[in-house]
């Protein structure tokens, strides 16, 4: 990948599917507690980014497939 790769942004609809097809993965939503409840992806885990090594008290095997998501809003 090249450095302007790094940068482009992910299609949340092509990554949801792959999760689907991850056998044993977790979907996980770094928003605050208040952004999730108002609306999130279906079967998706909160554990925000704040409190992010509650992780590892959720998630013991480290060999479990992990998908991230959060919302990035620029404000000008």
């Amino acid at each position: 990948m090249s450095i302007f790769g790094f940068f482009k942004q992910a299609d949340i609809n092509a990554g949801v599917q792959e999760f689907l097809k991850t056998e044993k993965a977790v979907l996980l939503d770094v928003r605050t507690k208040e952004e999730y409840e108002s609306g999130h992806i279906e079967n998706s885990e909160n554990i925000p980014l704040q409190q992010i090594e509650k992780v590892l008290a959720k998630i013991t095997d480290k060999s479990t497939p992990l998908f991230v998501y959060c919302q990035s809003v620029n404000h000008a």
